[in-house]
């Protein structure tokens, strides 16, 4: 029943002129009727509109009155449309039977007409409040619903903003780990550096006091070396990441050392360096400066004798495999006899050193001057 319309009542009786009086009556009250000759017709017309009560009464032909409140209890669509017996039986069996069957109220004929009116008015207030209820619960039970569904998208949420929460705190525990950690490493690596450093000097101080010059000349290279790892552990503590070497800035400042150290002048050997936008780790660039020292000092010392021009080329070229380092100069090459010194020298055995601890290949050629050219794998940088 929508809301301000009557109630609909259906009447059943297999009397006709009970089915008259009693429709007239209702409608004075201001009901919408139904009417059914016989069960059959009731539940007919009930499986169609459904009634807000119905007026039933027991003895019909086919189908008495009880089996069709039993059918009516038992369709899950009609079992809370009240029932209200109206028949002329008035034994307390019949009358318990009712009951049992699920019938609201029990009125014998002949029956008050006030009574009547007041128990079905009573029926259908206690219907629709019913009706209210479940209306209530339903909307109850959609607001719990909702507020459930509320409560469980706000659970999720915070378990998201603690676990982001989490995960920002952990975040900011190890940048400030990683932070320590750099801190440290430049420190490691600073302190190398100086150490390197110091001990260079004390070479250096010691050679002064040498006035044999092969002598003095073991002690200057040996300070070159010293001096070259020193400068990778100052590009390291001088870069972000403190793991890789841009090997171009290496390899100019230990060729400007070198030329310094030997007195060579740069408008007559030219140096010309090419190596784009390689970084290499410390265990890879070490190795590749050792080996950088040892053949620019000997390009220096010995490939442009009585002042002699020329030019010495450094490269460090990549592919996806391998790396190719290249000293070459245009100087004397080994043909002459001075160069013995370098072919049996402790310089050379480094250089081979250094090759194999790069776990790669070397090869001199020796046509118009001297070129060193050292192949290793890149997977070590």
């Amino acid at each position: 029943m929508k809301k301000n319309e009557s109630p609909i009542v259906l009447i059943v009786d297999d009397i006709k002129q009970n089915l008259q009086i009693l429709g007239d009556r209702l409608r004075q009250e201001g009901y919408r009727v139904a009417a059914a000759s016989n069960g059959k017709d009731a539940l007919e017309i009930v499986s169609k509109t459904t009634p807000d009560l119905i007026l039933l009464d027991i003895m019909m032909p086919e189908m008495d009155g009880f089996e069709v409140c039993q059918r009516l209890k038992k369709n899950a669509y009609t079992k809370d449309i009240p029932v209200f017996f109206l028949t002329a039986k008035t034994d307390i069996e019949s009358i318990t039977r009712g009951f049992e069957v699920g019938a609201v109220d029990y009125l014998t004929k002949p029956f008050n007409k006030a009574e009547l009116s007041m128990r079905l008015n009573t029926h259908l207030k206690l219907r629709s409040s019913y009706k209210r209820l479940e209306d209530l619960n339903e909307q109850l039970e959609k607001e719990i619903s909702a507020r459930t569904q509320m409560a469980t998208m706000l659970e999720e949420s915070e378990k998201r903003l603690q676990a982001e929460y989490e995960k920002r705190k952990m975040e900011a525990r190890l940048k400030a780990s990683l932070k320590e950690k750099e801190i440290l490493l430049q420190e490691v690596h600073h302190r190398v550096k100086n150490n390197l450093q110091v001990i260079s000097s004390l070479l250096g101080m010691q050679a002064k006091n040498i006035s044999d010059p092969k002598l003095y000349s073991i002690f200057e290279e040996s300070q070159n070396r010293v001096k070259s790892m020193a400068f990778i552990h100052e590009r390291l503590y001088q870069s972000e990441g403190l793991d890789k070497v841009d090997f171009f800035s290496y390899a100019q400042q230990l060729a400007n050392h070198l030329f310094h150290t030997y007195g060579a002048n740069k408008e007559q050997i030219k140096l010309s360096i090419d190596i784009q936008n390689i970084h290499l780790d410390v265990d890879t660039a070490i190795p590749c400066g050792m080996i950088i020292n040892e053949a620019l000092s000997n390009s220096l010392k010995y490939a442009f004798p009585d002042q002699k021009s020329g030019e010495i080329l450094v490269t460090l070229q990549s592919t996806d495999t391998d790396f190719f380092l290249k000293i070459r100069d245009d100087g004397t090459g080994f043909s002459l006899p001075k160069d013995c010194e370098f072919k049996n020298s402790l310089g050379l055995k480094l250089i081979h050193l250094f090759t194999k601890q790069l776990s790669g290949k070397i090869e001199f050629d020796q046509k118009k001057g001297t070129t060193l050219l050292i192949q290793f794998p890149r997977e070590l940088s």
